[in-house]
């Protein structure tokens, strides 16, 4: 099957997206022109449209109802117990039931996209896996140079919802064809890393060396990295900020998102020229955790009840 790419764009910037709502309602692409530079912030995979690829290995895949990892599948919630389907490779249960399976388009314009995903209506042999239907509606647009996500998550069951957002975005290194991967600096405000055993959070962690290289900034090519961290808030009222830093071109791309994304995983996939900075509104296997909700991030919506999360990716001249 071959996946058709809806684009969006902003004309007086040069600004573009485009988005596969087939295959999980993916960004594969965003660009601008800056500078008089085009400017190419996402990575995808060759054959991510003819479905050879793996979908969570391009663009910007949607994690939820729960972001990355359920030990061994399994879980047990209001006296329930349920298992997960193990995708082929993989141990444990992963990212989700929607970021391969088709969105419902709603609204389209010439700068932005709607769609939106239900468990029990478009993924309803998933439905026996989750403690109660879901849904996302997810808007992308474009608008100078940025690309902006608005997300609004609602429990449509009379059960209440369990539910955990984030998104596993691939980033070019570098942002320009005259830059080179070791002139980016990766910057981010990560509080603390997590401890894991067998790709799972203990929920143990520590200030280490490594947070205080990302706060202050460390070069791509000096990070191997697939580690979860909590982050610093920001000021009340204000947006966590996530840098990748192209220095020869003198451009950096900002990540801004909601302070309900507390964590942040990082992953630098072997043999390629990216970076992921994952936002996550809570930690990995959470709904497994023995600690307070506050501590893992895990929520539940009520029946009925809403949320709206907000993400953002911003190319702009580096600020000295």
């Amino acid at each position: 099957m071959h996946h058709e790419t809806i684009t969006i764009a902003c004309p007086s910037t040069g600004t573009s997206a485009s988005i596969v709502p087939t295959r999980g309602m993916n960004c594969i692409e965003f660009s601008t022109v800056f500078g008089g530079d085009l400017v190419d912030v996402v990575d995808a995979e060759d054959g991510f449209l003819s479905g050879q690829t793996r979908s969570t290995r391009s663009g910007i895949p949607i994690l939820f109802p729960f972001p990355n990892r359920i030990e061994d599948g399994k879980y047990s919630w209001e006296g329930k117990d349920y298992t997960l389907p193990i995708q082929p490779g993989r141990k444990h249960g992963m990212h989700g039931f929607c970021f391969d399976t088709p969105w419902r388009v709603i609204e389209k314009t010439q700068s932005s996209l709607t769609a939106e995903f239900q468990l029990s209506a478009d993924a309803p042999d998933q439905l026996k896996n989750w403690p109660a239907d879901c849904l996302i509606r997810l808007t992308y647009e474009v608008t100078h140079h940025k690309l902006i996500s608005k997300f609004h998550i609602e429990n449509p069951d009379k059960k209440p919802l369990p539910w955990g957002l984030g998104t596993h975005a691939y980033f070019k290194v570098p942002l320009t064809d005259f830059s080179a991967s070791n002139n980016c600096l990766v910057q981010l405000p990560v509080a603390k890393q997590y401890v894991h055993v067998n790709e799972i959070p203990t929920g143990e962690s520590s200030h280490t060396e490594l947070i205080d290289r990302l706060v202050e900034g460390e070069y791509f090519d000096t990070l191997k990295l697939d580690d979860l961290f909590s982050m610093t808030p920001p000021p009340a009222g204000q947006l966590y900020e996530t840098r990748l830093v192209d220095e020869k071109a003198g451009i950096e791309m900002v990540q801004r998102y909601s302070q309900e994304f507390e964590f942040q995983v990082m992953f630098t996939p072997e043999g390629r020229n990216c970076i992921c900075m994952e936002p996550y509104t809570c930690m990995s296997n959470a709904i497994n955790m023995k600690l307070p909700p506050k501590e893992t991030g895990w929520q539940v919506l009520e029946p009925g009840q809403s949320k709206d999360l907000y993400i953002e990716l911003e190319v702009q001249k580096v600020v000295v």
